[in-house]
């Protein structure tokens, strides 16, 4: 791949060294403590470092209807070190490419180093004149606004998360044009829909019912130099450690990637090509590389974990410092410690439900013997008190409602004049078109809940049920919506489901790194007839009362629909408070192969009185049931809340 630095004079040069110097002006002095016997940042005026390149073979799988595909990319060492670096301008245009394949079309970076100022490299995009300047001389990385450096082609929200549709800018320079030779008022309509679908959230199942409003974060700077991670300037080009870049790009869209000496691999989340990475031959790490390995983590953490301030970490060197046991196993030149030490950290420290180990690095997948993989199974099983409890409640509300339902939970169910409509997981297609390119027909027999591993789409029973509930005849006046085991999954089947409820879904997020907001409402087509809101086949629009059974169990968007309902004061929540969890789970690499998620910056939050709130407590119900056996003696339950009207 060719270089793409350009030498020249103008806007982007003048706004970066002004960039820079503010940044300078606002920077504090202080540094934090040095790690001993770790490499430390260059200081000014260091001389260029001897670059060397190699050709890897580059396995892709995150493009839609192409699998798995295979390329090629080139990895730099430095010194002759074994930290993997990329050249800035060969990886941008990379970046594009993975950008595109998971549906950020349209986004091009250009590289440029600035003339007046050798050590500065800028990158920039033409489309929205968003900036990211690098300053190879202190190792440091700054964003104009790094919300906007990241942003989708055309969409109005700052603040956007993986599967959650957002609003788009709508093209309608031919729609006068087309309405003024239509004939008929229908022609007309069908014209109009036509442009509403152009301007939806990519699809018709979710439509912006209004633009997003959002509050930008500003500018932003990482200083790499005080995490001990080098950016070096070789012969006019800039560049930076692969993991420092897939770090701030590729996580936050769901991609993970790992170079495992042989190979480099970049994976949609959760792909099953995750396990060829583990067919490389394991390694130890060198003395440096374990160094950038734990403080790649702690810029990762310090960068993207949404819950510091609620887990009271300033930042993650003085958290761990304090933690002596866990900072050694994370300095750990043996892979097998460090995994062990991060497992750790996820799961028994942070112990926040969304943060967990995924797979071990490829450096410790090849254990030498079978206590080494007991001992290995042991750490991944070790969890914190909060996840403990979570997982102990869980199983006494699945035992309550195995024993009311032995022989499976009907997911759709009438007891006299109520529904209840029961998913334990929120389920959407990955391409929400895909409702209207295929006719879905229901059987009741395929909404039954038999174990926990039944996986059905939460919007064909919403179909289903919606169906059933406005049926000719029906005699359903009250819906209950049964969370009480519901642990989240996709946040378009969750709009999709508060707006069935309530005629629209308002979404509030907030970027912990940043500060950005945004406020977005979407509206769905129940039916798949091109009606949104509440004019269309929505709950809100019939005479029903609605009901939403919680829990500690319901969890992420278990916990966000019911946060929904109870801010719309159109719905009674029944049970007990639910089990939080705000922050949107972000898919992280380490340096050294492993794979682990954690709770990202990305954080789902209550609007009220124009202010933004974090749900993360859970939500208190109205109704308070004590006993996990009342949530499903249906009949019980029906004629409680009968009198309790």
């Amino acid at each position: 791949m060719g270089k793409q630095v350009r030498f020249f004079k103008g806007f982007t040069t003048i706004f970066v060294i002004a960039l820079m110097a503010a940044c300078l002006t606002a920077c504090s002095s202080a540094q934090e403590e040095e790690i001993a016997d770790q490499p430390k940042a260059a200081e000014n005026g260091k001389v260029e470092a001897a670059v060397e390149g190699k050709a890897y073979p580059y396995v892709k799988d995150f493009l839609k209807a192409k699998g798995v595909e295979e390329g090629e990319a080139t990895i730099y060492f430095v010194e002759g070190g074994d930290i993997p670096y990329v050249a800035l301008s060969e990886y941008m245009p990379l970046l594009s490419e993975i950008l595109a394949g998971v549906g950020f079309e349209g986004i091009q970076y250009e590289v440029e180093r600035i003339e007046e100022n050798g050590h500065i490299y800028a990158v920039s995009r033409p489309d929205n004149l968003s900036i990211l300047s690098i300053n190879t001389e202190n190792d440091s990385m700054t964003f104009s606004d790094f919300n906007t450096f990241t942003q989708k082609p055309g969409v109005t929200a700052l603040v956007t998360i993986a599967d959650l549709p957002d609003p788009v800018e709508m093209d309608t320079s031919g729609l006068f044009e087309e309405l003024e030779q239509a004939k008929t008022d229908e022609e007309k309509r069908e014209i109009t829909q036509k442009y509403e679908r152009m301007g939806n959230l990519e699809n018709g199942l979710i439509q912006a019912a209004t633009e997003s409003h959002n509050r930008s974060g500003g500018m932003k700077e990482l200083h790499c130099g005080e995490y001990n991670i080098d950016i070096v300037e070789h012969d006019g080009e800039c560049y930076v450690p692969l993991q420092t870049l897939n770090d701030l790009f590729l996580g936050p869209v769901y991609v993970q990637s790992v170079f495992n000496g042989e190979k480099l691999f970049a994976l949609q989340y959760g792909s099953d090509v995750a396990e060829e990475i583990s067919k490389a031959q394991p390694a130890e790490m060198s003395d440096k590389f374990s160094g950038f390995n734990f403080n790649e983590l702690r810029l990762l953490l310090d960068t993207f974990y949404g819950l510091k301030s609620e887990h009271d970490i300033a930042n993650f060197f003085d958290f761990l410092f304090a933690n002596q046991d866990l900072m050694t196993a994370l300095l750990s030149t043996d892979s097998k410690q460090f995994d062990a030490g991060l497992a750790e950290l996820l799961n028994s420290v942070f112990d926040d439900g969304h943060s967990t180990m995924d797979q071990l690095s490829w450096r410790t997948q090849a254990l030498s013997s079978q206590e080494d993989e007991m001992a290995m199974l042991d750490i991944f099983l070790k969890f914190g008190p909060s996840n403990k409890s979570l997982m102990s409640v869980g199983e006494a509300f699945k035992d309550a409602r195995a024993k009311a339902f032995p022989d499976g939970v009907p997911m759709y169910q009438e007891v006299g004049d109520t529904a209840f409509v029961t998913f334990d997981s929120f389920i959407a297609e990955e391409d929400l078109e895909d409702y209207y390119n295929a006719k879905r027909t229901y059987d009741p027999k395929d909404f039954v809940i038999k174990d926990e591993d039944t996986s059905v789409d939460t919007v064909d029973l919403i179909r289903y049920a919606n169906e059933q509930i406005t049926r000719k005849g029906s005699p359903v006046k009250n819906v209950v919506i049964d969370l009480s085991n519901n642990g989240g999954g996709n946040s378009d089947a969750a709009v999709f489901t508060i707006a069935w409820l309530l005629g629209r879904a308002d979404v509030a997020l907030r970027d912990t790194f940043t500060g950005a907001q945004t406020f977005m409402s979407c509206t769905v087509d129940t039916n798949l007839n091109n009606l949104y809101g509440e004019e269309a086949d929505t709950l809100i629009a019939k005479d029903v009362n609605v009901y939403c059974l919680t829990s500690p169990s319901s969890f992420s968007c278990g916990n966000l629909v019911p946060a929904a309902l109870k801010l719309s004061h159109r719905a009674t929540l029944v049970g007990q408070t639910s089990g939080g969890g705000s922050c949107v789970v972000l898919p992280c690499t380490s340096a050294s192969g492993a794979l682990f998620q954690i709770s990202g910056s990305k954080q789902l939050a209550l609007p009220k009185n124009g202010s933004f709130y974090n749900i993360d407590s859970g939500i208190e119900p109205d109704i308070t049931l004590t006993k996990a056996e009342s949530y499903y003696d249906r009949e019980a339950l029906v004629e409680y809340l009968h009198n309790s009207k």
